[in-house]
């Protein structure tokens, strides 16, 4: 997370953490937590979260996105 919180470059200074929280709720959550308590040391960078499944489907717009943050999964 402090390697993607160190990234932006550009205006908008935005990363997204990508997960599936909703159904693995005690990986995923955590990975999320510490998205979270990582976030808090850098008040400058936007964070904001996306389900994985809406990601996967190319419902979003790329340009939308700065950098993607994800949990890695073995």
């Amino acid at each position: 997370m402090r390697a993607a919180l160190s990234l932006p470059q550009d205006k908008r200074k935005k990363v997204t953490a990508v997960h599936k929280a909703n159904v693995l709720r005690q990986t995923d959550g955590v990975f999320m937590d510490a998205v979270r308590n990582v976030a808090a040391q850098y008040p400058d960078i936007a964070i904001e979260d996306a389900n994985i499944d809406a990601m996967a489907c190319g419902c979003s717009e790329p340009a939308h996105y700065g950098v993607i943050v994800t949990p890695t999964v073995r």
